[in-house]
């Protein structure tokens, strides 16, 4: 199991609060929607790398919201403007030091060729900041339709309402920045064989172009020519088309929602789609209303890969056999590889108001898991009121939480579970069915782990909270939400060493599983008062107490202790974040054994126990983009994967 960088942020469902969310690698930070009522006017939908679960009461406007995110004409937000449309701040640039006066509007292909042939200065941004006396822009794309040119308008990042210079901008070039949805409602069962004869016809031009671009489809799309006169049948090419799309068609169902159904399409009857009931092939519009909606997403999905997968092949210059192709005979390299996964790429964008809605409850659970691994490319949107399908993406996505008609809250994985998992609550427990928590000292804990891991704890369910200080151990191994669900969860300590700690708690499990609990509750009793009386660290009382109530609560099959060995979080950080030459703690001089904070004091005089010090210091750790001490960074990381790969959810 390996880790990735962390990627996430912060936002909010209203302009100007908690703003800035971080940007994706293209700048894209949100979506200025204006779903209407139950909303009022245009608001800000944060996107931060991560899927948005969209949950709340009927009447509170999330099939509006989703409906109004996947709008391309609703503006989208970046940080930067994207690379490709660079060439136009540029072009604009280059007009206004000339001195030319307002030009008239630009055609469309007039456009195109500026922001082809346009060279940026590489220095757009900083020039664009610098005219308009803002040093924090940001850049609104606004699409305007195949016909008319999209605009795009620097924005100050304290009112993004207010334009201060708009650029034209070609479809063709904004619409590579606009993020295309898979929604399964844009089409009816009745609808697909229309959808179909048109890919097919996209699709069999591709094929006649990797076969030399002798032929092309007329009207007809079971027809071609060579423009002199001579046609050819491509009923055979249909044929073998329509047998690769519903076979692929049939796994990709399968995959997502469990359904086991035999598909046909017919060419000859005008692409029509059949399903095989007992024995009995009807039309598809005749199914189920999950069942064809289900079957139409998978069909478009399917379509789409076929379409990209051939198109790549024309653009090779094969020169594939035409002979044979027109008999049917389809070559390897016209056919998607592998088993089909869910959507046609990983990188799909997928939005779905209500997916578990009409399923039986294990097409439900199978869907949720899908669409769950498939939220961890930050590309997922649901709009639900099931908390089963919600749990499954706590973690990984942003929680858009309804608590009135075109009121909501964005809640972040890095906030912390509590405030979540408090809101969701209200509902039931049962969001915590696949998520583990793993439980670390303070906020600082927190704020490092994020930067370093937080990707890779997304990806693994894994959410962290704050215990606030080691007494706060035995109150979290207690809490009401350890003893409602039935999922592992982690506790993290500094200081203490992994194999004392793991043979102390062996030796306290063992007891109780042999029917000896209430002796070892009172051992671990006997323990923390002597110890309390001793006046020992802080950290191996904290790690008794947290012992006797998993003990008393009977959890301790659950817990799994993470110990990474560092004296405290800050250990990780490199030492040239404090302001020392050397490059790891022990050849600045620290050997473990004391208090990591005293140590830093005493060479750096930065006092880690401050609140202000520890701000400045993850502050730096930021701005030399996160160096770590090698081991430290080592023991960190392999503390957290072996919890990911050892407490598993069942």
């Amino acid at each position: 199991m390996t880790m990735e960088p962390a990627q996430g942020g912060a936002g909010s469902g209203r302009p100007g609060a908690g703003w800035p969310p971080k940007a994706d690698q293209t700048g894209f930070v949100g979506w200025l929607a204006d779903p209407g009522p139950p909303f009022s006017g245009q608001i800000l939908v944060p996107y931060s790398r991560r899927s948005l679960v969209l949950i709340g009461a009927n009447g509170g406007g999330k099939t509006r919201l989703l409906n109004a995110i996947i709008n391309r004409h609703t503006p989208r937000l970046f940080t930067r403007v994207p690379t490709r449309l660079v060439p136009y701040l540029a072009a604009e640039r280059m007009r206004l030091q000339a001195g030319r006066g307002v030009r008239p509007p630009p055609g469309i292909e007039e456009l195109f060729i500026e922001g082809e042939t346009t060279q940026p200065s590489g220095e757009e941004h900083e020039w664009w900041s610098a005219h308009l006396d803002h040093r924090s822009l940001r850049w609104v794309l606004t699409w305007g339709g195949d016909s008319v040119p999209d605009s795009l308008s620097a924005v100050s990042a304290a009112d993004l309402s207010v334009p201060l210079v708009t650029i034209p901008v070609a479809p063709r070039h904004g619409e590579h920045v606009i993020e295309r949805w898979t929604v399964p409602e844009v089409e009816s069962p009745d609808a697909l064989p229309t959808r179909t004869e048109t890919a097919f016809r996209t699709w069999a031009g591709h094929v006649l172009t990797a076969c030399g671009g002798e032929y092309a489809v007329y009207t007809n799309p079971l027809i071609a020519g060579n423009g002199a006169g001579s046609s050819v049948s491509l009923l055979p090419v249909a044929v073998a088309f329509a047998e690769m799309l519903t076979k692929r068609t049939s796994e990709r169902l399968r995959v997502l929602v469990g359904f086991s159904l035999s598909l046909q399409c017919i060419p000859e009857e005008g692409f029509l789609w059949r399903v095989n009931i007992e024995k009995d092939w009807i039309p598809l519009e005749w199914t189920s209303r999950a069942m064809g909606r289900w079957a139409v997403l998978t069909a478009q999905e399917t379509l789409r890969e076929m379409v990209m997968y051939v198109a790549d092949a024309a653009a090779a210059d094969l020169e594939l056999n035409t002979d044979a192709t027109l008999r049917g005979e389809l070559a390897g390299l016209l056919v998607p590889p592998g088993e089909p996964g869910p959507f046609a790429s990983s990188s799909s964008w997928v939005a779905l108001d209500e997916p578990e809605v009409h399923l039986f409850a294990s097409e439900a659970r199978r869907l949720g898991d899908v669409l769950a691994k498939h939220g961890r490319s930050g590309r997922t949107m649901i709009a639900t009121h099931s908390l089963d399908l919600a749990a499954r993406f706590v973690g990984n996505a942003d929680f858009i939480m309804f608590d009135g008609p075109g009121h909501f809250t964005v809640d972040h994985p890095i906030d912390g579970v509590a405030a979540l998992l408090g809101r969701l609550a209200k509902s039931g427990p049962g969001i915590l069915a696949g998520t583990r928590i793993l439980y670390v000292e303070g906020d600082w804990d927190v704020e490092i782990i994020e930067r370093l891991y937080g990707h890779f704890l997304s990806r693994h369910n894994i959410l962290l909270s704050r215990m606030h200080g080691v007494r706060g151990a035995s109150l979290a191994a207690s809490s009401v939400w350890q003893r409602l669900m039935a999922t592992p969860f982690g506790i993290m300590f500094d200081s203490l060493r992994a194999s004392d700690v793991d043979a102390q708690w062996e030796a306290l499990r063992e007891q109780a599983a042999a029917g000896k609990r209430a002796q070892a509750l009172g051992g671990l009793r006997r323990a923390i008062r002597l110890a309390l009386a001793q006046g020992g660290p802080q950290e191996p009382i904290g790690l008794l107490r947290m012992f006797h109530a998993v003990l008393e609560g009977g959890l301790e099959d659950r817990l799994y202790l993470v110990m990474h060995g560092l004296s405290d979080i800050f250990q990780v950080l490199h030492p040239s974040v404090f302001g020392l030459q050397a490059a790891t703690w022990a050849a600045a001089g620290y050997d473990g054994t004391s208090s990591f904070k005293q140590f830093v004091r005493a060479r750096t005089s930065m006092n880690l126990a401050d609140g202000d010090t520890c701000r400045a210091a993850v502050r730096k750790f930021d701005q030399a983009d996160h160096p770590v001490e090698g081991a430290s960074e080592k023991a960190l990381h392999h503390a957290i994967v072996n919890f990911a790969e050892r407490a598993k959810v069942t």
